[in-house]
């Protein structure tokens, strides 16, 4: 939940506390319903639907009960962290430890960049930080998640937890979250925990399939297009009336992707399934996947760090601009590029005309084997 909750929920213990000393003290959705915190208390591109959300949990039977406890946040410009976690525990049942994601700053999303030639980031140290400290006073069943980076948080800390805690996590909710830079994990790594991880993904959204993951994404419906599927309140519940819409009868407000098919649900409880990923979603995150994977870490890092000083120069472009993914202004800020002279802006030239070259080849391998299937087809 994208809250700013310091003042409200209590705070992480620190590493020298007692552990195993009961359930930690916690605070009810209620608490965060002060007025005069609500101009800064919501995190995130939608502060207003946070704010409406948090009606929602604080009116809600189902989620009434939840007590809210060990708020931590970090934010260091210049160590290149922002992280940010809380538990949400019921009753002596269970908890449910989340894991924010990316934020509105430049630090926060210079780190994402950073998990191509880094591992482990700090947010991911942090998280298991978070988890080894809180976990003992916890009920025995624990669940993990979180949204876009704090997915990968999540999944980083069921990979990393000692064995005896790892077996108490009965779930991992990576809702489009992104995998680990080339090496970082092995199969093996996975063995024990992978059939807990839930992955989730929009079908035409990149993130949650960008790096290394074994784990399967299950693509699902949102009313958003392109980049703007990433937010998580365009996803869709299978409602009756949202699972039942067909792809060739959208609403006004929808852009459907062409050859998705919706699986039928309404049970209220999921997010709406999608037969399968777009091709072409598919096409450029492998060849995503095999340019990082394919670079050296030194040539990732100069690439991540060309862009991040570029974009902060004078008139080149906002923060607004670059979260909101404005297409429309893409070929404006390309030719800020070219005409910025500077070895940055030849940095940045450089590895666009890289990834193309690797797309091009993962495009014309996908249309040979097309061709080669095609004729053992025809030879059958």
């Amino acid at each position: 939940m994208m809250i700013k909750a310091e003042g409200i929920a209590p705070a992480l213990p620190d590493k020298q506390s007692p552990r195993n000393q009961g359930l930690p003290a916690g605070v009810g959705f209620d608490a965060f319903l002060l007025g005069e915190r609500f101009p800064n208390l919501f995190a995130g591109s939608e502060p207003e639907r946070c704010r409406l959300n948090l009606f929602g949990c604080a009116a809600s039977p189902r989620f009434r009960p939840l007590k809210i406890c060990a708020y931590q946040s970090v934010f260091q410009a210049q160590e290149e962290v922002q992280f940010a976690a809380m538990a949400f525990v019921y009753k002596d049942e269970f908890a449910y430890l989340c894991f924010r994601g990316t934020d509105q700053s430049w630090i926060g999303w210079k780190e994402d960049f950073n998990m191509t030639s880094l591992f482990p980031v700090p947010a991911q140290e942090l998280a298991l930080t978070f988890t080894e400290i809180l976990a003992p006073s916890l009920p025995e069943r624990l669940y993990l998640g979180g949204h876009s980076k704090g997915g990968n948080l999540a999944e980083y800390v069921a990979l990393k937890l000692d064995k005896t805690t790892q077996n108490r996590v009965q779930k991992v909710f990576n809702l489009d979250g992104p995998g680990f830079k080339h090496g970082a994990f092995s199969n093996a790594d996975y063995t024990p925990i992978i059939d807990r991880i839930h992955k989730i993904g929009p079908q035409d959204d990149i993130v949650g399939s960008l790096l290394n993951s074994p784990v399967p994404i299950r693509p699902i419906y949102s009313d958003a297009s392109g980049f703007g599927e990433h937010n998580i309140f365009q996803w869709q519940v299978d409602l009756p009336e949202t699972a039942l819409r067909s792809a060739s009868n959208p609403s006004e407000s929808q852009t459907e992707t062409p050859g998705i098919e919706l699986k039928k649900a309404g049970s209220g409880i999921n997010f709406v399934s999608v037969g399968s990923f777009g091709v072409q979603t598919k096409l450029i995150t492998d060849a995503l996947r095999r340019w990082v994977n394919k670079n050296p870490d030194a040539i990732n890092k100069r690439n991540a760090e060309a862009f991040f000083r570029f974009i902060e120069k004078p008139g080149v472009a906002t923060e607004d601009q670059i979260f909101s993914v404005d297409l429309d202004r893409m070929p404006d800020f390309m030719d800020q590029a070219v005409k910025q002279d500077t070895s940055d802006a030849q940095v940045l030239l450089d590895a666009a005309q890289s990834f193309g070259k690797s797309f091009i080849e993962l495009l014309n391998e996908r249309i040979e084997a097309l061709g080669t299937s095609k004729s053992e087809v025809a030879q059958t």
